[in-house]
């Protein structure tokens, strides 16, 4: 004789739970800068209000939606150059 119930709502339980993680979320950054002026960003830049609920730490993993752009100077099309580091740092 067993107690089937108390296995089958294990079970259960156990299924229910999300075996996936979830995605970070990026929240848009803004800075202002006077023409012909520097911005410089320390860690943790453009990461400092974005979430990853599961608690995993995040990085910029692309720029301009280049991984090789990571950590090396651009020219954007505005003619301002920027780097911008995996740990959310840029200049």
């Amino acid at each position: 004789v067993s107690d089937l119930g108390k296995w089958f709502w294990l079970l259960s339980l156990l299924l229910s739970k999300s075996v996936y993680a979830d995605a970070p979320v990026a929240v848009v950054d803004s800075y202002a800068v006077a023409e012909n002026a520097v911005l410089n960003a320390a860690a943790p830049g453009v990461l400092n209000n974005d979430i990853d609920a599961d608690g995993d730490a995040i990085h910029v993993a692309e720029v301009q939606g280049s991984a090789g752009s990571v950590g090396t100077q651009l020219t954007l099309a505005s003619g301002a150059t920027l780097t911008l580091n995996a740990n959310g740092s840029f200049s």
